[in-house]
């Protein structure tokens, strides 16, 4: 056994369980704005797996997609991926009101996605959400401070690249590239509001992935899922 797996799985006691499962990305859910999301989609996926006798679902990588929106090619290993949020949740919780949402609604039928434009449209339905959002939300201060981690380097790096007209890193002026530490304080210092927007966003998708997770293990599926390279 691998050591650094010891003592965390009991693989005689994992044989014993067999089970089957499904590989599904969410995305390919069936979705009315362009993809599929960790809404109602997914909980009657779920529904579907445990009518079947199935145990597992597994997903591809759900952290957010660079050019190309292969989740293989992930902007970061410990973000969540915007597309995957479910927008109806936001009425629910008073960041969207009812008919805001209509202009979006695509054909759920598309053999096809436009990301060039589900790119542009989840970007106003985001920043007209976050523009209802309370920054200081306990839950929201809680999740930043659990977080930190990775959080605000993340939001640090996605600001940038805005302003960096969408370029890789590779490509930022030297002193992004290279984080001059005076240059990112200044940074920050002008652009806090832009930083807390995508701290906003992850928020927002880790509320409804632990929401997501939580129906899923109380109907029986685990999840498998893989990490980009």
């Amino acid at each position: 056994m691998n050591k650094f797996l010891e003592g965390h799985f009991d693989y005689k006691e994992l044989r014993k369980k067999r089970g089957a499962g499904v590989l599904m990305h969410i995305t390919s859910l069936p979705g009315k704005y362009g993809v599929g999301n960790m809404g109602q989609e997914a909980r009657e996926f779920a529904n579907f797996l445990k009518a079947a006798g199935q145990k597992y679902w597994q997903i591809l990588p759900v952290g957010p997609t660079g050019y190309g929106d292969s989740p293989y090619q992930s902007l970061s290993s410990y973000a969540g991926n915007p597309y995957l949020i479910d927008l109806d949740d936001l009425i629910q919780i008073g960041l969207i009101f009812e008919g805001e949402l209509d202009k979006y609604v695509d054909d759920v039928n598309l053999s096809k996605v436009n990301y060039e434009k589900l790119h542009r449209e989840r970007k106003e339905i985001f920043k007209l959400a976050f523009s209802r959002f309370d920054l200081k939300d306990l839950d929201f201060q809680g999740f930043i401070s659990k977080n930190n981690y990775w959080l605000k380097d993340y939001a640090m790096f996605m600001a940038i690249k805005d302003h960096q007209e969408g370029l890789s890193w590779l490509e930022w002026e030297d002193k992004f590239k290279l984080r001059d530490e005076s240059a990112l304080i200044e940074f920050e210092e002008k652009h806090r509001d832009e930083i807390s927007y995508y701290i906003f966003i992850q928020y927002i998708f880790f509320e409804q992935w632990n929401k997501l997770k939580d129906y899923l293990h109380k109907n029986g599926i685990q999840t498998i899922g893989d990490l980009p390279i």
